[in-house]
C-alpha cells in the first residue's frame, strides 16, 4: 500500500532536518535562573520554631487521618489525611531550605570577613594593614613625640 504517512518528509523538512539534529544542548535557550531566596520569602526566625513544631503535627494528623481512611475504607479521609500530610511536608522542606540559607549566608559573611581582616569583636572596622617590614605604627602615622 504505502508507507507510513510519519515516514514521509516533505522537502522542507529534509532541507532543515540536518539543522535540527545537529542542535546541542548550548544550542537551545537557556532555563531562566532560579530566583534566589531573599529576606522577604523567607520565615521570619520568630515564626520558625513554632510554626515547625505545628507543621509536624499536622504531618503526623495527616499520617493518622490517611492510615485510618484506608483501614475504614473511607476515601475523602485518606485524601484529606494525604493533603494535609503533603502540605505540613512542603512546609518543613521550606523552613529547612530558609535554615540552611540562612546558615550558608552566615557562613560566607564570616569568610569574607575573615579573608578581608575584619574581625567579629570590631564589625565593619579592619584591620591595620602592615607591610611586613614594619608594625602598624610605623605606617607613617604622626606619633605623639
Amino acid at each position: 500500500m504505502g508507507a507510513h504517512p510519519a515516514s514521509r518528509v516533505s522537502a522542507a523538512d529534509q532541507a532543515h532536518g540536518d539543522q535540527a539534529h545537529d542542535r546541542t544542548p548550548a544550542d537551545r535557550a537557556p532555563a531562566p535562573p532560579r530566583r534566589p531566596a531573599t529576606a522577604e520569602s523567607r520565615i521570619p526566625d520568630r515564626y520558625r520554631t513554632p510554626l515547625k513544631g505545628a507543621a509536624w503535627l499536622v504531618f503526623a494528623a495527616g499520617l493518622v487521618g490517611a492510615v485510618l481512611g484506608i483501614a475504614g475504607l473511607h476515601v475523602e479521609i485518606t485524601v484529606v489525611g494525604l493533603i494535609m500530610a503533603c502540605t505540613a511536608g512542603l512546609v518543613l522542606l521550606k523552613i529547612r531550605a530558609d535554615a540552611d540559607a540562612a546558615d550558608a549566608e552566615a557562613a560566607t559573611a564570616t569568610e569574607i570577613a575573615a579573608d578581608s581582616g575584619i574581625t567579629a569583636d570590631t564589625p565593619g572596622e579592619q584591620a591595620p594593614a602592615t607591610d611586613g617590614a614594619g608594625s602598624a605604627a610605623d605606617s607613617g602615622a604622626p606619633s605623639s613625640d
